[in-house]
C-alpha cells in the first residue's frame, strides 16, 4: 500500500490515502470514488508527496553503545532524509 497527500479542491481540506499505486490512486480519483474526509466532496487533487525511505542496517551498525547514537538515527529517519543523504549522515 502507498499514502498519498490529498487535498480536496472545494473546502482546501488536506488528508492521506491509501492506495494498491499510483495508477490506482488517479483512476479512484478520476472516476470521483475518493471523495474528502471533511466535506465529503469528490473534487480531489493529489499533492506532492514525501518518498518512504526504507533503512536497512547491518548487524554491525544496529549494535549502538550509547543512546545518543540510538536517538541521532531515529531523527535522521524521522526527518525523512533521502537514502543518499542518510547513508552520509550514518557513515559520518
Amino acid at each position: 500500500m502507498i499514502v498519498f497527500n490529498l487535498q480536496c479542491s472545494d473546502c482546501s481540506h488536506s488528508f492521506e490515502g491509501w492506495f494498491g499505486s499510483s495508477k490506482s490512486c488517479e483512476t479512484q480519483i478520476k472516476k470521483k470514488l475518493v471523495q474528502c474526509v471533511s466535506c465529503g466532496s469528490s473534487n480531489i487533487t493529489k499533492e506532492l508527496s514525501s518518498p518512504n525511505v526504507s533503512v536497512i542496517l547491518s548487524l554491525s551498525e544496529t549494535s549502538l553503545h550509547t543512546k545518543q547514537e540510538k536517538f541521532t538515527i531515529a531523527n535522521l529517519i524521522k526527518s525523512q532524509y533521502t537514502a543518499t543523504q542518510l547513508k552520509k549522515k550514518l557513515l559520518i
